[in-house]
């Protein structure tokens, strides 16, 4: 899963990688991320939504189990699935943890804040041509009228019901108490993302909380980098060995 509600091409090269590895690889393109549909009606938290859709795409395909890979906010995904079907579970990839207060006041707006106040503002035409959504519409036009007939109260209360997660956001990791990570049986391969978003601090956390975990420290001349995607075929390599092994 890619990060954020980033679109998969994020993550394509890591894909390509990893099936270069001999892997058979399921990319889960996220509701209202991407190409995937959009939907503002499902009560659930937006991470929940996530969970809830891997489970029914992984039963579509007739997959039993697999390695879940999260990058970033999808680590929660992936940690929150691994809880609720760890008989799914091959083994766990967490691919930057995110944390920490500035990370939290940051990403408050970036996923809600922005959005709430432009409709609040302007309706709904201002939510078209701002941020993630605007890239939505250059994605697939076609999202542009189901986004213009939304009626902003609806859309502001979709957008108050995804923001739940954030009430127990300040903890270390991310959303995650220590209480809910110690609760990971599942054998977990962690790898750091060396940016301001995903300090090196909390992946070291959540191995020593994780029993069975390994944390792979392989690039620290990246902490101060904020373009990572050059990282993607060493982590897929690590984390495919990590699997194989």
């Amino acid at each position: 899963m890619s990060g954020g509600r980033e679109p998969l091409d994020e993550i394509e090269e890591f894909a390509e990688e990893i099936a270069a590895l001999g892997y058979t690889v399921i990319l889960h393109d996220r509701r209202n991320c991407g190409k995937s549909s959009l939907d503002f009606i499902d009560p659930n938290a937006e991470e929940d939504i996530w969970e809830s859709d891997l489970c029914g795409l992984l039963d579509h395909l007739g997959v039993g189990s697999a390695f879940i890979v999260g990058r970033s906010r999808t680590a929660r995904v992936a940690i929150s699935f691994s809880l609720r079907h760890p008989e799914r579970m091959l083994a766990l990839g967490l691919w930057g943890i995110g944390g920490g207060a500035a990370t939290v006041r940051f990403l408050d707006h970036y996923y809600f804040g922005q959005y709430s106040k432009a409709v609040l503002a302007e309706g709904m035409d201002e939510v078209c041509e701002t941020g993630h959504f605007q890239q939505l519409i250059s994605q697939n036009p076609e999202n542009r009228q189901l986004l213009a007939e939304l009626i902003p109260e609806e859309f502001l209360s979709s957008i108050c019901r995804w923001r739940h997660f954030m009430e127990k956001a300040f903890v270390p990791v991310m959303g995650l108490p220590d209480n809910t990570m110690c609760q990971i049986q599942i054998r977990t391969g962690i790898v750091p993302k060396y940016d301001r978003l995903h300090p090196i601090i909390l992946a070291q956390r959540a191995r020593s909380l994780i029993k069975n975990s390994e944390l792979f420290n392989f690039r620290p001349d990246l902490h101060a980098r904020e373009d990572n995607h050059d990282e993607q075929p060493a982590v897929a390599r690590i984390l495919g060995g990590f699997f194989r092994a």
